[in-house]
């Protein structure tokens, strides 16, 4: 594990398992989800969702080449929410606050994170380069999932517009889209009590903004590249799902800023023309800025 500090902030990245981040922490509170079941050994790749979500630890992770439902293409298996999401990666720089770790699979994709804590904020930013000899289709989401406080009944979502798909997880929607943040499920831009389970993608969303805001006053603003990650898959569980692992006991929020408008996979979506490709010796940069508020003390 490598820890990072910086002020207020600490964070704690894992390279053997994706460069994810396992903790974030303002003042000391936890802004992340920490699953509350005991992982299962993930076991060989590709894995499929059961095999990831069992294995999962809660936080932030990074899913690239596949993100979603595992899929074959062109002969090539991708497990559940892609390869980078669950390999070790290297680090090859570190500092008190800062981290660069590097990863590249058997295409030749290269991927390169760079987590930096400053000025009250966490900046993660990401790399992509094609070192192959043939285009690498790709799908990118970054799979933040937040926790406690920040995934209660009565926590807020802003975001600046952009068309809410409600979805099952294979991308089959499951109502008419409308314009954010309410459609016949209700509003969507708070959280509701439990029991509470559903998903939703916000496609085309203007600008790379938003925030989460708990009922006690805590606030996370979130910043991005709009340009590579132009929709939101939006993921409210409060207790509603049933299903191993999560039995009813899990809540938590995520909000995950993504290259794709639905979670059905690499395979599907080069199917709809909706994946991106790098071109030989080309790259691809993408940044996500984390700024958390602290409530304001009242008098």
């Amino acid at each position: 594990m490598l820890t990072l500090a910086d002020g207020a902030l600490t964070m704690t990245v894992d390279p053997t398992r994706g460069a994810e981040v396992r903790s974030l922490q303002v003042d000391g509170r936890e802004l992340l989800f920490q699953a509350p079941w005991p992982p299962t050994p993930l076991g060989s790749a590709p894995h499929d969702a059961a095999a990831w979500e069992g294995a999962w630890r809660g936080g932030w992770q990074l899913l690239v080449p596949n993100a979603g439902e595992p899929c074959t293409v062109a002969g090539r298996a991708h497990g559940f929410h892609g390869a980078a999401s669950v390999s070790e990666f290297t680090a090859v720089e570190r500092s008190a606050g800062a981290a660069s770790l590097r990863w590249q699979d058997e295409t030749g994709l290269l991927v390169e994170r760079h987590y930096r804590l400053g000025d009250g904020a966490v900046v993660a930013r990401t790399r992509l380069v094609n070192t192959g000899a043939a285009s690498v289709p790709y799908l990118l989401v970054e799979h933040l999932t937040l926790g406690d406080a920040l995934a209660a009944e009565g926590v807020t979502i802003e975001l600046p517009g952009g068309t809410l798909s409600p979805q099952r997880w294979d991308g089959v929607e499951t109502a008419t889209p409308t314009a954010w943040p309410v459609d016949d499920q209700g509003d969507w831009s708070r959280l509701g009590p439990a029991p509470l389970s559903r998903f939703g993608v916000v496609r085309d969303v203007p600008t790379g903004r938003a925030s989460v805001t708990a009922p006690d006053g805590l606030r996370l603003e979130l910043r991005w590249s709009v340009d590579a990650l132009p929709h939101v898959w939006l993921w409210q569980e409060r207790c509603g799902s049933d299903l191993p692992p999560w039995n009813g006991s899990a809540q938590c929020l995520a909000i995950e800023p993504a290259s794709a408008p639905a979670a059905d996979g690499l395979a599907a979506h080069l199917a709809r023309r909706t994946a991106r490709s790098l071109p030989p010796g080309s790259a691809v940069d993408t940044c996500f800025e984390l700024t958390p508020r602290a409530p304001e003390a009242r008098p």
